[in-house]
């Protein structure tokens, strides 16, 4: 029995030796793979934080670049460099700081202090002068105890395309302090692919002596990481050392060729493997009643690692709320559930948020947006969702309701924003612009409707409201406007290039003579394949865009081989009118024109610039200046739309112009019996003074006999209109109307 029993227990304890060894084998090979998934996660979270800190940055360069090319155009207006400083020192805030600085073609540096020095041959300064953007580490321009810069080169281009300077940006601020939270910016080291530390408070040093004194884990090695940065690959360095365990994730910049290098403390982490590695050990000891204790325990942290991998992942850094990528991921769950029409996706932004940063600061503008966040969280129904998407843009889904309802909710929305307001002494209004987009499909793209709430958000940009909040919803019309003026911006080049933008003259007509005295050259876009675009297709789109200066050069270069043809036909000429806009108004424009009209040997009596009344009445004594300069160089110059606008007596006086043309709206009102005595008081009262003044007159838009009539009592010097003439080719126009230079004067009609 002894023996059986002694048998018996030997098969037990053999038994339980191998349940033992295959729980723990089991356990082993478990816990070895979750500790594989979660350094994978691990790996993953610490790419994805790199990246997103590479975005920040190219994020912010991009938008330094923006702001400083949208100084260095300014300056491209300003005409001298004393203009030119004076802005600049204007945009540090009146301080004369050394951060901004002027650098004339000759490569001498102008700083906002007042100091100047020689930069020739710095290659920053020279790739300015030639047209390129440049951001580079220079030791060159430091100053007192600073021994780099983070240099930002911008040149400043003139209208006609010549580089009139370039614009300098010294960084005396350190890289990441600036562009990063506080928390953050002791992690950030950004480094050459040599490993050479260009912006870090170890500046100078290489990265990889430094990391030689370090051990390094999970396969890594300093020659896998001089090959990767070499070659511009991302990846990770783990290693320890007798401070710390951290993780080093390297990811290039997509500027210079750098890499940013983001230091993150394993600390926490790895207590979690550790904590997991040690349940594992004591399953595998514990045998049934430990392994289960240990699968809780294990699961658990597998659990809370994941969910702070989420946190991580899914939550915007600034408001502690979602970011646009857990709303995308919410909403494309939510949408094709929903009924079509049912939600609304709403675009919404600060106006003028830069001056929030601007004036109190990121960190105050940072408290803003999370302002901003939680109290659109504490409006929002069940099913609704808010998110920031990028700087001070929010997303929010909403419940579909009536547009006046909506609009109405999202104004008290906007004024639960601003209750901070309510017992300011000196308060602060938050004003929201509001683009809102109705799914009426719930499979459409969400892409495409973002695109489309966005459309509408910059369209209520352009109206003005007393309310907190400026609402516009999408229509499709935003969509075709937008297809149009991309349409025309991918061929204005070309047009321009094959001479698709024809000039067409309007004749002007002697009231007393009925003859021809001038014509106003006027454009047409003539495309092979589309025929005619309208004027105002493209003109206002032109405006906005900067190309109308070209193209008004265009039509006065024209109007220039018109009249060499009309002369070297022997052909007695007429005067032209040509537009002159608001955006000729720049340094070394008018030396442009002239240099035309003297290269075709056009006398410049010919020629006149037409002035919007509008532009002028901005600010006549400016304007006044530049009709003197046409005038020195024997240009003609007119007020167009006269009595259309802004129309003062001290615009007159002011601004010493030739000729005014009387905008058609003045004489509309002789149709209508009511309006058309006022109308005869007024129309006479201008063409009086004008005489008194010595000035010509112009009456524009005249269509019908009965205006025809009234103007003959009135001392009117020309008339043009479709009662005489539509605009007509040039070739037509020279057929109708020129007369041999020889042929006897025509004799008026009394």
């Amino acid at each position: 029995m002894k023996d059986i029993s002694d048998k018996s227990r030997t098969w037990t304890a053999a038994a339980l030796v191998l349940v033992c060894l295959a729980v723990i084998g089991c356990a082993t090979a478990y816990t070895l793979r979750v500790l594989h998934l979660m350094r994978s996660d691990t790996d993953q979270y610490l790419l994805e934080n790199a990246k997103n800190a590479v975005l920040t940055v190219t994020s912010r360069v991009e938008e330094d670049f923006y702001n400083l090319n949208l100084a260095a155009e300014t300056c491209a207006n300003l005409p001298d460099r004393e203009n030119r400083l004076t802005h600049l020192r204007n945009l540090a805030g009146g301080q004369t700081l050394d951060k901004l600085a002027l650098a004339e073609p000759d490569g001498t540096l102008y700083l906002t202090n007042g100091n100047s020095f020689s930069m020739a041959g710095n290659s920053i300064v020279e790739q300015a002068l030639q047209g390129s953007e440049v951001l580079e580490i220079s030791p060159e321009f430091s100053l007192e105890n600073q021994t780099e810069y983070l240099v930002y080169a911008v040149p400043i281009v003139g209208h006609d395309n010549s580089i009139l300077g370039a614009l300098i940006w010294r960084d005396t601020q350190r890289f990441v302090t600036r562009w990063f939270p506080q928390n953050q910016s002791d992690r950030i080291t950004i480094v050459e692919s040599d490993g050479s530390i260009i912006l870090s408070e170890q500046c100078g040093e290489n990265v990889f002596d430094l990391l030689s004194r370090t051990v390094p884990e999970r396969d890594c090695s300093l020659d896998q990481l001089r090959s990767d940065l070499s070659e511009g690959r991302q990846g990770i360095f783990y290693y320890h050392n007798t401070v710390e365990e951290a993780a080093i994730t390297y990811f290039p910049l997509p500027f210079g060729n750098w890499f940013l290098l983001l230091r993150t403390p394993l600390e926490s982490m790895n207590r979690s493997l550790s904590q997991a590695m040690l349940l594992g050990i004591l399953l595998c000891f514990l045998l049934g009643a430990a392994f289960l204790l240990f699968l809780y325990f294990f699961l658990r942290a597998q659990q809370r690692h994941t969910q702070l991998l989420e946190q991580l992942a899914f939550s915007d850094p600034v408001t502690g709320g979602d970011n646009a990528l857990r709303f995308s991921m919410r909403v494309e769950k939510i949408l094709p559930e929903a009924p079509p029409a049912s939600y609304v996706l709403v675009s919404a932004d600060i106006q003028a948020f830069g001056l929030v940063n601007r004036i109190f600061g990121e960190s105050a503008g940072d408290r803003v947006l999370s302002h901003l966040c939680r109290s659109f969280q504490d409006r929002l129904q069940p099913g609704e969702l808010v998110a920031r998407d990028t700087q001070d843009q929010f997303l929010l889904l909403l419940h579909a309701d009536l547009p006046a309802a909506l609009e109405a909710r999202l104004e008290e929305m906007a004024r639960h924003v601003n209750r901070f307001n309510e017992h300011t002494p000196t308060p602060y209004y938050l004003h929201l612009t509001i683009g809102l987009c109705l799914v009426n499909d719930p499979s459409h793209p969400l892409s495409d409707l973002l695109d489309q709430a966005n459309l509408a958000r910059k369209r209520a940009r352009q109206h003005s409201t007393d309310k907190l909040s400026t609402c516009a919803w999408y229509r499709p019309e935003d969509q075709e406007q937008r297809l149009r003026e991309q349409n025309i911006c991918n061929q204005m080049e070309r047009a321009l290039e094959n001479g698709d933008f024809k000039i067409y003259l309007q004749p002007k007509f002697s009231l007393a003579g009925r003859r021809v005295v001038g014509a106003e050259a006027l454009v047409r876009w003539q495309d092979g394949e589309q025929a005619f675009f309208r004027p105002d297709s493209f003109i206002p789109y032109f405006e906005r865009n900067g190309f109308i200066t070209r193209l008004d050069r265009y039509m006065f270069e024209q109007s220039c081989i018109q009249l060499r043809q009309w002369l070297d036909a022997g052909l007695k000429p007429v005067p032209i009118s040509v537009n002159f806009s608001r955006a000729n108004l720049a340094v070394g424009t008018l030396a442009a024109y002239q240099a035309i009209q003297e290269r075709y040997g056009v006398p410049p009596s010919l020629l006149e610039f037409e002035l919007t009344e509008t532009m002028m009445g901005e600010n006549p004594t400016f304007f006044s200046e530049v009709v003197e300069a046409m005038h020195q160089m024997g240009f003609q110059c007119s007020i167009d739309d006269f009595g259309s606008g802004y129309s003062t007596l001290y615009m007159l006086q002011q601004v010493q112009v030739d000729t005014i043309k009387l905008d058609k709206s003045l004489f509309d009102g002789l149709r209508s019996q009511p309006e058309c005595p006022r109308t005869a008081i007024v129309v006479e009262a201008v063409l009086q003074l004008a005489r008194r003044l010595g000035l010509k007159t112009v009456a524009e838009g005249i269509s019908t006999q009965e205006q025809l009539e009234f103007l003959k009592h009135y001392p009117c010097d020309m008339v043009q209109g479709y009662y005489f003439s539509h605009p007509l080719p040039a070739e037509e126009f020279c057929r109708r109307f020129l007369r041999p230079a020889d042929a006897p004067p025509e004799v008026e009609a009394p």
